[in-house]
């Protein structure tokens, strides 16, 4: 959406939108399912993968803007990636 609309207000409201959203129905779902003994390990399994994903996702970008050769003097260059 940055790389195709020209609106900081509308990237970071749908920014904000969606990192309020996403974590408050992701997160207490992981105390509905498992048990109380178990909810510390699930909690921090949980973490885990998300920061897996991070990661990967991370990698996979810089992937992206290497495969367009994107450089200082070509910002057009990073599309790909966004």
């Amino acid at each position: 959406m940055m790389a195709y609309t020209h609106s900081p207000c509308l990237c970071g409201g749908s920014n904000g939108l969606a990192f309020s959203l996403i974590p408050a129905v992701m997160w207490p779902s992981v105390a509905y399912n498992r048990g109380q003994s178990r909810l510390g390990t699930a909690y921090r399994a949980h973490d885990t993968d998300q920061q897996i994903g991070f990661f990967i996702m991370n990698l996979l970008i810089g992937k992206a803007n290497d495969l367009r050769r994107r450089g200082t003097t070509e910002p057009r260059r990073y599309g790909l990636g966004m």
